[in-house]
Parts: structure tokens; C-alpha cells; sequence
């Protein structure tokens, strides 16, 4: 659980300097932001080590109060 809250806090860091200079630099935004992706599904792969956990989405909300809701398809076990 500690990659899990070692990226969640990541995550926050980089919201919150994107919020500071998302209007000085619109190309590292739009970088953030195409990177949200990825970052959900490594969250989502490290948790779904657990056998005990199982993932079907995941919500970000960027500073702006715009969500990205991911919904992860249930593999068949």
C-alpha cells in the first residue's frame, strides 16, 4: 500500500502545480493530463495484487472540479 500512497500523493502534487502554473504552460497541462491514464492503471495494477481487492474504477478529480471516472473491466477468474 505504500506505492499506492506514495502516487496518490504524487498525484496531489501535481494537481496542485498545475493549478499554480496552468496558465503559464498550456503544453506540461496538457502533458498532466494525458498522463492521468496511465497513472490510474498502475494504481489500479498495484492494488490488484492483493487478492483480496478487486478494482473496477477509479475517479480523478484534476482542481478544477473536472473528474475522470475509469471503469476497469472484472477479469474472469
Amino acid at each position: 500500500m505504500t506505492y499506492v500512497s506514495q502516487e496518490l500523493a504524487a498525484i496531489q502534487a501535481d494537481a496542485l502545480e498545475l493549478q499554480k502554473y496552468a496558465s503559464a504552460d498550456k503544453s506540461a497541462l496538457q502533458e498532466r493530463i494525458n498522463d492521468i491514464p496511465r497513472r490510474a492503471v498502475e494504481v489500479r495494477d498495484v492494488l490488484s495484487t492483493n487478492p483480496h481487492v478487486q478494482v473496477t474504477g477509479l475517479s480523478v478529480t484534476n482542481p478544477w472540479g473536472v473528474t475522470f471516472e475509469f471503469a476497469f473491466p472484472t477479469p474472469a477468474r
